[in-house]
Order: C-alpha cells, then structure tokens, then sequence
C-alpha cells in the first residue's frame, strides 16, 4: 500500500510541477497566420489582440543597396501605433499581400518565413514572425521581424 501512495503522490506532483507543454501544429499556425492577415486587411480592431503584450517587434528598415537600420519597438507602443495608423490605412485601402509563406516548427512554435508585398509598392520585403500559444494557452504573435523602407509605425 505504501508504494501506490507513492506512485499516487510522485503522479499529482508531476502533474503540478511540470509545465504544461503549448506545443501547435503547423495546420494551427497556418490557420492562426491567415485569421492575422483577414484581420489586419478588413481593419479589425481585434488586430491587436494577435500580438503577445511581451512580443518582440523589429523594423529593419532598409536605407539602401547594402544599408540596413534595425529598430526594435515595445509590443505596447506597437499596439498603439497599429491602433492610430489603421483608420488611414482603411482610408487609403492599403493592404499587405504575402507570398512564398514557409511553416517551420520552432520549438513549441510555427516560425513563418515569406515575402510581404504591400498596396503601395511593387517590391517584396522579407517578413519573418513566430506564433504559438502563450502562458494562458491563447495563440498569439511572440516575434515580428520585417524589412521594410518605411519606418512610421516606429
């Protein structure tokens, strides 16, 4: 009888200590990243709610042939800039179309390398997110990474 209790307490004590595992599906990522784009091309204000309030947000801003600027922004101050620019982006239509998409597993996360082309241009940009489910189990962005030669949501 001893060794059940054992087994019994070493079981429900495992249970409380070993973190639970978020691990998501390629399919998962991939439905999670096309509700993302529905999202930000009708201008949901739900939009914001797709990014993690600790996600990491960089621009690599693309100054010429060979000259690039990264720039790293706050999650926070991202969400609000996203907030204020979307009414002109409604108003001017702009969208971002992305293309050559890649679902790589990354750990517990889908990391998503491609090519995002936008309304106003004719070039490609590199994008480059991570999404997976946070401490709560909700899919969210974690990384945003994204060249790109405009720089006024930062």
């Amino acid at each position: 009888m001893g060794y059940v209790r054992r087994i019994f307490l070493g079981l429900i004590a495992a249970f409380f200590i070993c973190p639970v595992s978020f691990a998501i599906s390629i399919d998962e990522g991939m439905d999670f990243f096309n509700s993302f784009v529905k999202a930000a091309s009708s201008y949901d204000t739900n939009l914001l709610n797709f990014y993690d309030d600790n996600a990491s947000i960089k621009r690599i801003i693309i100054k010429g042939p060979e000259s690039f600027e990264t720039k790293v922004i706050s999650a926070s101050a991202y969400k609000m800039k996203l907030k204020y620019y979307s009414k002109m982006a409604a108003v001017t239509k702009y969208k971002n179309l992305y293309t050559n998409l890649q679902f790589i597993p990354y750990g517990n996360d889908i990391k998503i390398k491609g090519y995002r082309k936008p309304s106003t241009s004719n070039e490609k940009f590199a994008v480059e997110f991570v999404v997976g489910k946070n401490q709560n189990g909700k899919m969210v962005i974690k990384q945003d990474i994204t060249h790109t030669k405009a720089a006024f949501l930062l």
